[in-house]
């Protein structure tokens, strides 16, 4: 498996938690501001950004207006479309180049998603490639994560 594989593995908790939630909001099948409300605040909560929440939200708002509440399996794909297209017409993405020094990977998700496992196996894996990592826990608010991060360093 390789490396991109790892990772879409690693974000399938993520999508899945996010999606669920959404999912589970439009089951009522009457979709109103409250609904719309906390499809926002679900998005905002999976660390999607302000900037592209409104635009999911007013893209969903314009879709309900369009054709009526319609299905729920329409609103959640319409949703899945927005963020891919929302991915790809973002910058350029270029080639990541690991000779150039330094370079940093930002992993996020939501809780439990599996970031600190992620991140140190991450350093294992360029570890034994000869390269040198550094782990910075950033989310300290939750027990004992700074004391995981100590343990994935040092078996890197």
């Amino acid at each position: 498996m390789n490396l991109l594989a790892k990772f879409k593995s690693g974000l399938r908790r993520t999508r899945e938690q996010t999606i669920g939630k959404i999912a589970s909001l439009f089951g009522s099948g009457k979709i109103d501001s409250e609904t719309l409300e906390n499809v926002e605040e679900a998005l905002i909560e999976a660390d999607m950004g302000v900037d592209v929440v409104d635009q999911l939200i007013k893209n969903l708002q314009d879709n309900i207006n369009q054709k009526g509440n319609g299905q729920d399996t329409d609103l959640i794909n319409g949703i899945k479309s927005d963020l891919f297209n929302i991915l790809n017409s973002s910058a350029d993405i270029e080639e990541i180049r690991f000779s150039q020094k330094p370079w940093v990977i930002v992993l996020v998700g939501v809780n439990g998603s599996g970031k600190t496992t992620t991140a140190g196996k991450l350093a294992n894996y360029f570890a034994q490639r000869g390269l040198r990592s550094v782990i910075a826990a950033c989310d300290t608010f939750r027990a004992a994560a700074v004391e995981q991060v100590e343990i994935w360093a040092q078996r890197s």
